[in-house]
């Protein structure tokens, strides 16, 4: 009874409802296609002549009463209830023209002429500004959430002007960086230039540190890779068996991607590239080491290869001398004492020789190894004596600011922090859920049949830590402890940085002077020399006088051949303080 009076009710609305259309020239069945359909169709046809005879009384009726009401309801359809005030303060609705009191509006017709609804226009509006306005804020908060403190270069103790004065040719100018990044061609030595540059190119120190930045190169691709999302493809072929002509092939591709909700990712990509950064440093430092390293050994060998020459230049003044004491001795005018401590003076200078040999060839062998050869490659090259490369005229060496942004090693220091101080990021947004969203879609196929069932699914993951024993606040704890070590790790460099440069520009004037001093020491001593070995043959003297004399001029020559090392050694040093030795282009 329940169902049959529902079906009257709902066909007297259908009914109702066509018979509406009907006035109004639209056709119920493209209104609505669904009812051209098999029993709703022939159920709608035959409630439709009813409802049309049921409609007509109650016309009649109306027709002789104005004021008689149409057969009652029990529920008023929605075509009878007052609109709502639907798009209420949108400014398209000044457009819109009301509706008469007591007029109906069918659905599926548009009121007054209008062609489409305004309020509908206003709605669908008001949801599109909706959308943007959720999208644009979830892109805010989403680029916008980074957690970890951001990177702020420290404060570093250097001064405005060196603690040592200036002297020697040393100047506070600010360094030309052409001049800096080879200045070793300062020094007017083809030789050196060639092997500095042959040490660039070959030596292997060189080359682990170029790697070492292709690696972080690398991880910072892999870092960087961590914010995009990663697709899979899977083929499986599974050959027919033995018993079945049947063989099944699958297809599909798998995506994956973890929103970087907190920036925990951002953070590891920030410290991919400091530590990147840091590889890009210690390659530049190993080039000024290099560089320095081969202008030392040669300043070496060079200085070895004058005391060689020099040991031989005594040991031919000695000899003339004992020769001297020999032919006093032979005329009896002296005794062969003379003659014994002469030959012993002789040999005293020549017993230096082996170790003085000794130690070049060591050098040489260094060397080779500097440039990236096998020792004794270099030997034919560096066989020929040549002078101990001098320092040029003037020097600039800039202030202590300079200093720190040129020096590879600072600056690599800087970019650990930098890293470090990231790594804090990583290590809070591990406290916080992560959600991953993944799809697969595929295809699978039974080889006889011609088509494939294609699938698809898509899901999300949302994960949180929920007790780790207090694990994820020991790591936090943990990486700002590696950052404070990293920053006093930053003011040791620096610090050290700026002593290298003070203890360079002291070693390099205090040499200069003594240099100068040693000069005029031998000079004295030559002619002291000279004078005695003149008087001894004249008689005038005895043979310690000469001996005296011939060991003092040897000491000091021996002192200012290692002044002159000292001077170019030092100036190496000051270079390879000041950070030279390295271009931007190089790395």
């Amino acid at each position: 009874m329940r169902l049959a009076a529902f079906r009257a009710r709902f066909h007297g609305q259908l009914v109702d409802q066509r018979a509406r259309f009907a006035e109004n020239g639209i056709d119920y069945l493209r209104a609505y296609p669904s009812a051209m359909l098999g029993r709703g169709r022939r159920e709608a046809a035959r409630a439709l002549r009813a409802g049309a005879r049921r409609l007509a009384r109650g016309r009649l009726a109306r027709a002789v009463d104005v004021d008689a009401p149409a057969r009652p309801r029990r529920w008023t359809f929605r075509h009878d209830r007052p609109a709502p005030r639907s798009g209420a303060g949108c400014p398209l609705n000044a457009a819109r023209k009301p509706t008469a009191v007591g007029q109906r509006r069918i659905v599926g017709t548009r009121p007054n002429g209008a062609s489409r609804s305004v309020s509908s226009t206003c709605w669908r509006r008001r949801t599109q500004a909706t959308r943007r306005g959720i999208a644009l804020g979830a892109a805010l908060w989403l680029g916008g959430c980074t957690l970890g403190p951001n990177y702020q270069r420290p404060a570093t103790a250097e001064g405005g002007v060196w603690h040592e004065p200036l002297a020697g040719g040393l100047s506070s100018a600010p360094p030309d960086r052409e001049a800096l990044a080879s200045w070793w061609r300062q020094l007017g030595d083809p030789l050196l230039d060639d092997l500095v540059a042959r040490a660039v190119a070959g030596n292997l120190d060189v080359r682990v540190a170029l790697e070492r930045v292709r690696a972080s190169r690398a991880q910072r691709q892999i870092a960087k890779s961590e914010l995009f999302p990663s697709i899979r493809g899977r083929l499986v072929l599974s050959p027919n068996k033995p018993r079945t002509s049947d063989s099944k092939e699958s297809t599909g591709l798998q995506a994956r991607w973890t929103p970087d909700l907190f920036g925990g990712l951002r953070r590891a990509l920030e410290a991919a590239r400091e530590d990147l950064g840091a590889s890009e440093e210690e390659l530049r430092d190993a080039l000024v080491g290099v560089a320095a390293e081969v202008a030392s050994n040669y300043v070496a060998l060079r200085a070895l290869q004058a005391r060689i020459a020099l040991a031989d230049q005594n040991i031919a003044a000695q000899a003339e001398t004992a020769q001297i004491a020999n032919w006093r001795a032979q005329a009896g005018l002296t005794t062969e004492l003379d003659v014994d401590r002469a030959e012993g003076a002789v040999d005293q200078t020549q017993s230096q020789l082996p170790a003085l040999r000794s130690e070049l060839e060591q050098t040489k062998n260094r060397l080779a190894i500097l440039v990236g050869e096998p020792p004794g490659s270099l030997d034919a090259r560096l066989d020929e004596r040549a002078p101990i490369p001098t320092a040029p005229a003037e020097i600039a060496v800039g202030i202590p600011a300079q200093t720190l942004l040129q020096r590879p090693d600072v600056r690599r220091a800087e970019r650990q922090l930098a890293a470090e101080t990231a790594r804090i990021g990583v290590a809070k947004a591990a406290r916080y859920p992560t959600v991953s969203i993944s799809g697969a879609i595929g295809t699978y196929a039974i080889s006889p049949e011609p088509i494939a069932s294609l699938s698809a699914a898509a899901a999300a993951e949302v994960g949180q830590v929920i007790f780790d024993y207090g694990a994820n606040k020991a790591r936090i704890r943990a990486q700002k402890a590696a950052r404070a070590g990293a920053l006093a790790h930053f003011q040791q460099t620096a610090l050290a940085a700026l002593e290298d440069v003070e203890d360079g520009i002291v070693a390099f004037t205090g040499e200069q002077d003594r240099r100068r001093k040693l000069a005029e020491a031998t000079d004295s001593a030559e002619r002291a020399a000279l004078l005695s070995r003149d008087n001894y043959a004249s008689g005038l003297v005895d043979f310690q006088v000469v001996l005296d004399a011939e060991r003092s001029l040897y000491s000091l020559q021996e002192q200012l051949v290692g002044s002159e090392q000292l001077v170019a050694s030092d100036l190496v040093r000051l270079y390879r303080s000041l950070g030279g030795g390295w271009t931007p282009e190089a790395t």
